[in-house]
C-alpha cells in the first residue's frame, strides 16, 4: 500500500475542514495527515503520494500575501534541501470565493503545483471548471482546474459530493 500524505494550510478554516472530511474519507489508505506548518521538507520524500490542500485568499499575487508564508517557507526548503520527489504523485485541493474574488478564483492551486513540479512529480486529479461561476483563474490548464476547486462561502452544499467524485477518480493514482 502506497504512502500518502494529506497536507493542508492554513489551519483553522475552510481548509481544514475540508483536510479533514478527506481525510476521513481515506481512512482505507495509509494516510499522514499533517498541517503545513508540521511539515519538514526532508521527509516529502518519504511518501509515495502528497494530497496538498489550500486557499486563495483574493490576493492579487498570491505568493505576496502575508497568509501564505507557510507555504512559501516550505518551497524555500524544499529548494534549499533539493529534495528528491521524483516518482511521486501529487493531487491538489484548492478553496476559494468565486464571488468575492471571480478574478482569482483558487488561483493557489497552480502556485503549489508549479512549486512541486520543479521536484519532478506528477499531478493527477484534475477537475471540471463546469459548475462554477467565476471570470478568471489561474489554476486551469487544457479547460480544467489543476485540482479539486471547492467555494464553501458561495457553494458549501456541493463540498462533500465534490469531494467523494475527485477521492473516486484520483484513489488509484495515489493510494
Amino acid at each position: 500500500m502506497k504512502k500518502v500524505a494529506l497536507i493542508y494550510w492554513p489551519q483553522g478554516g475552510s481548509v481544514e475542514r475540508c483536510a479533514n472530511i478527506i481525510n476521513d474519507k481515506l481512512q482505507d489508505c495509509n494516510v499522514e495527515f499533517h498541517c503545513l506548518e508540521d511539515v519538514k521538507a526532508g521527509d516529502l520524500a518519504k511518501f509515495d503520494s502528497i494530497v496538498l490542500g489550500g486557499s486563495t485568499v483574493g490576493a492579487d499575487h498570491w505568493s505576496n500575501d502575508q497568509n501564505q508564508d507557510e507555504w512559501t517557507f516550505l518551497f524555500s526548503e524544499m529548494e534549499k534541501e533539493q529534495v528528491d520527489l521524483k516518482d511521486k504523485t501529487i493531487a491538489l485541493f484548492g478553496l476559494g470565493n468565486q464571488m468575492l474574488y471571480p478574478n482569482h478564483f483558487v488561483d493557489g492551486m497552480i502556485t503549489i503545483k508549479k512549486a512541486f513540479e520543479k521536484f519532478g512529480v506528477k499531478t493527477v486529479g484534475p477537475w471540471p471548471t463546469d459548475g462554477y461561476d467565476f471570470n478568471e483563474s489561474q489554476a486551469i490548464e487544457d479547460d480544467k482546474f489543476v485540482g479539486l476547486a471547492l467555494d464553501e462561502d458561495s457553494q458549501p452544499e456541493l463540498t462533500e459530493e465534490r469531494i467523494d467524485e475527485w477521492l473516486h477518480m484520483i484513489k488509484k493514482d495515489i493510494a
